[in-house]
């Protein structure tokens, strides 16, 4: 006498209480059709989520980012704001044009108030353009004129300043800005590649744990149809009865990875990705040209940003000697009147160097600092290729465990259809062929990962 237990699999929203599940069992000796359960579970999803509208390729995740990633819009602002200041570093920007006018007279006094108050001729009227242009630090060109109206006059003068120190710091912050705004899209890149990957990693996770929640429910059904019959024991019962819950508990688990995959994904990319949509699937096939030692070295942003502090505190010790403050003016005017002028200022650290002294141990920290850098970088290149090595052989490993398990699936289906085998060993071959999938999900996406890192594609410019 067959017995049959009913089996219905519901998944959706019960009121007020955010996702809920009911599953019973429905099937007769062969306890159910678990490999149709397995390929519909990741469609039960489309109950959780919105269905996807369009496919969603790596490359449109890829551009999204460019656009929406709010990393990237602070580093274009920073590239403006260094532009800026390196325009305003320039000499003829520090320029400055100037216009006054003037007028003066007398009223009188209480004793001898002027009559009728002062005529036009007794009002002195003047007006005054003056043009100040800085051509270096140490050069500045002022031309001035002066007008009553009725004469002119002119002056032309010059201030050297033979000591001056030129200010290298905006030349550095824009080459630091471009550099920051290299790494930031090369970070930006990365990190949109991996959330991709991790979400398909997901999907495969999902449709293997409700596979394994299938598989328990047999399970259980078969134990319980046994102790009906006597053949099997309560405590076997519940012991079944917990792996259901397991399994149950880690299919959860699945869920909650796949909506925050997707929900990371999209905020980085501003898109509207559902859980259920179409995405490109993984070719760790595909060649890639990889970054050698001395490549990664040379193109690393650690390094390029150690040599531009190690650059500019160079710069800074070589002026970080005292020196006294000489400037020099002439000028000439239009009534062939000329006049030259010397000043100079002399401090005690003209003699004492303490600047300078400071400015040399900041100096070999600054170099000690980057031979740090160097080091860390190399290790970093080191650990990089290893960690390529292990992925590499733990795909391939992945690959071999596929292999194996949908051969023992598709053998299993051949002696279920000649009737030589039970369709629980078709559904525990198909259970085990999910799983094998899903880990070579993980290894795969391990794998891509890796190669990124070393992808010649994504290194920094050299320039």
């Amino acid at each position: 006498m067959a017995t049959r237990t009913l089996v219905r699999i519901t998944i959706g929203r019960a009121a007020g209480k955010g996702r809920s599940r009911t599953r019973l069992t429905d099937e007769t000796a062969g306890f159910g059709a678990l490999r149709a359960l397995a390929f519909a579970s990741l469609a039960a999803l489309a109950l959780f989520f919105p269905a996807a509208v369009h496919p969603v390729t790596l490359a449109d995740a890829m551009n999204a980012a460019l656009e929406n990633d709010s990393s990237l819009a602070d580093a274009r602002s920073n590239l403006v704001i260094a532009r800026n200041s390196l325009a305003k570093a320039a000499a003829p920007y520090g320029s400055s044009l100037s216009l006054s006018a003037s007028a003066k007279g007398s009223a009188g006094t209480e004793s001898a108030p002027a009559p009728g108050g002062a005529s036009p001729s007794d009002i002195a009227k003047s007006v005054t353009a003056s043009l100040s242009v800085p051509m270096a630090k140490w050069l500045t060109v002022a031309l001035s004129g002066t007008t009553d109206l009725e004469t002119n006059g002119a002056s032309l003068s010059l201030s050297l300043s033979p000591f001056a120190k030129a200010d290298s710091q905006a030349e550095a912050a824009w080459q630091k800005a471009v550099i920051q705004s290299e790494s930031a899209v090369r970070q930006s890149m990365l990190s949109v590649r991996r959330e991709y990957r991790a979400v398909l990693t997901a999907k495969a996770e999902y449709a293997a744990r409700a596979a394994a929640v299938t598989t328990a429910q047999n399970a259980l059904s078969k134990i319980q149809y046994l102790v009906e019959l006597g053949k099997e024991r309560k405590s076997d019962e519940i012991s079944a009865y917990s792996d259901l819950m397991d399994a149950q508990g880690e299919l959860d688990a699945a869920e909650n990875n796949l909506a925050t995959a997707v929900q990371n994904l999209n905020l980085r990319t501003g898109l509207d990705i559902a859980a259920d949509a179409e995405l490109e699937a993984l070719d760790p096939s595909v060649e890639r040209i990889l970054a050698d030692a001395d490549a990664w070295y040379a193109r690393s942003a650690d390094i390029r940003l150690a040599r531009l502090s190690l650059r500019s505190q160079t710069e800074g010790t070589a002026s970080a000697v005292s020196l006294p403050d000489l400037s020099i003016g002439t000028s000439i005017d239009d009534g062939k009147n000329w006049s030259v002028s010397a000043k100079i200022s002399v401090s005690p650290d003209v003699f004492f160097q303490k600047t300078k002294s400071s400015a040399d141990e900041s100096l070999a920290i600054q170099r000690r600092s980057f031979e740090t850098t160097e080091r860390n970088v190399r290790t970093a290149y080191a650990n990089q290729a290893s960690a390529l090595a292990m992925a590499r052989r733990n795909y391939e490993n992945a690959q071999r465990f596929v292999e194996s398990a949908r051969l023992s699936e598709t053998e299993t289906r051949l002696l279920l259809e000649r009737g030589e085998a039970a369709q629980a060993a078709l559904d525990s071959a198909t259970e085990k062929l999910l799983s094998a999938e899903y880990q070579l999900a993980k290894a795969a996406e391990a794998l891509e990962n890796a190669r990124d890192q070393l992808d010649m594609a994504w290194q920094l410019s050299a320039e």
